[in-house]
């Protein structure tokens, strides 16, 4: 009960401090301020006892404050990118000219034009009318025998998506976001009708939200830049 968010002591605290000033994001944003202190308070005293007192006990007080800390500072940015991302769609956020490989590209192809040539990690895979097919990446292509790489197709070791990992153009992107994070999703695929039309990672999310609080004024973000 430490008022410190985000234990429940912090959410106590946020919910009479919103009482107050009527504003969520304020509230929340001092509340995990106030956890952020604590940590370092804990911190320090645990600091002081394990080197003054030559206690052990210190270090669990240092490894309490460390996480108390990095949880509410991670409670604020969560805050502040749902915040950043409200009102914007998943579709908006897209790259047009984002890469993709071909279904029927064999998979010896795949590695030499776009793996190692384009240091590729991974790629979402698609058929010649765009239609998502899955994707395939580093682990997918060496799971192929050598001998085998130059005749397989790369659709029939493209991993198809999950249900879970495709998201409409016109989503949410603070949903995706929470998609994203809750269940510990590399990425999503904004498709449109069975095509793809891009890629979203939570980087990307992130990303976009710290440079949208970077120029957070009405103008920006009403023109959707």
């Amino acid at each position: 009960m430490l008022p410190a968010f985000p234990l429940d002591g912090g959410r106590v605290l946020r919910a009479m401090i919103w009482m107050f000033i009527k504003d969520q994001f304020a509230a929340t944003r001092m509340a995990s301020r106030a956890g952020e202190a604590f940590g370092i308070v804990f911190m320090v005293m645990g600091a002081f006892v394990l080197l003054a007192a030559g206690s052990i006990a210190g270090a669990w007080w240092v490894l309490i404050g460390f996480f108390l800390r990095n949880a509410a500072i991670a409670s604020r940015v969560q805050m502040e990118t749902r915040r950043a991302l409200a009102g914007v769609q998943v579709g908006d956020l897209v790259s047009p000219a984002f890469e993709t490989a071909d279904a029927g590209l064999s998979v010896a192809d795949f590695i030499r034009s776009k793996l190692v040539m384009h240091h590729r990690d991974w790629l979402p895979v698609v058929r010649s009318n765009g239609e998502l097919v899955g994707g395939a990446g580093v682990e997918d292509a060496r799971a192929v025998a050598s001998d085998a790489r130059a005749s397989t197709p790369l659709g029939e070791i493209a991993v198809s998506p999950r249900e879970v990992e495709v998201v409409a153009p016109t989503d949410g992107a603070d949903a995706a976001f929470l998609r994203l994070q809750r269940q510990h999703l590399d990425r999503v695929y904004v498709v449109d009708r069975g095509r793809l039309m891009g890629v979203l990672a939570l980087s990307d999310l992130t990303a976009y939200a710290r440079m949208h609080t970077l120029f957070s004024d009405a103008r920006f973000h009403e023109s959707g830049s």
